[in-house]
């Protein structure tokens, strides 16, 4: 099977309930809670090596340039989403995850991808505390999918580090779930900004 973006019938309803389940609330905040539960982790050297106190200590410690700070912070938790995403899909929904791997007959890179019987729906995944996305170009020439799972949040830079789970990083957080235009091509196109 090769994954087409154009299809009708039981792939469109199939497609609408994943899309729909993604689309809530309750999706959002299961994510969120378990990226919240294991970032800890990602900062326990730091706090114990440097005796960074805080999020905004670690990232003054592992950062000299002030307007690299961001992104050594956002690094540290973007993969964690993806993992979410799959753990929630697969665990809350009860769908199948497809492996990254070249056999998986998916056209394009992705970084989380669902099953549902022969429908499968792959998604790029993009995080950002920034207030503006970037991105690179998008194109299907670039093998990407057309399907994007993106997450802006705001950081608790203060919250106290030590444990394995900061719950509460997150002091505010926005979810969107993308579909494709109707010709396939992706609704978004990353040309810087």
């Amino acid at each position: 099977m090769t994954f087409d973006f154009l299809c009708t019938g039981a792939y469109m309803d199939i497609r609408q309930e994943i899309l729909n389940h993604m689309r809530t609330k309750r999706f959002a905040l299961k994510v969120l809670s378990m990226v919240e539960s294991v970032a800890g982790h990602h900062f326990y050297s730091l706090h114990h090596l440097g005796g960074a106190k805080t999020v905004r200590e670690w990232g003054e410690l592992a950062e000299d340039d002030p307007s690299q700070r961001t992104s050594q912070i956002t690094v540290r938790i973007c993969h964690d989403f993806e993992y979410a995403i799959a753990k929630v899909l697969k665990d809350s929904y009860g769908y199948d995850i497809v492996p990254k791997s070249s056999a998986n007959n998916i056209n394009g890179n992705f970084d989380v991808a669902v099953q549902k019987g022969e429908t499968v729906l792959a998604f790029e995944v993009k995080t950002t505390q920034a207030k503006d996305w970037t991105g690179s170009t998008h194109s299907h020439k670039c093998g990407k999918v057309p399907f994007y799972a993106l997450i802006q949040y705001d950081l608790d830079l203060d919250i106290p580090l030590g444990e394995n789970s900061l719950h509460g990083l997150f002091k505010a957080c926005h979810f969107s779930v993308t579909s494709p235009l109707e010709d396939g091509s992706a609704i978004i196109e990353w040309s810087g900004k």
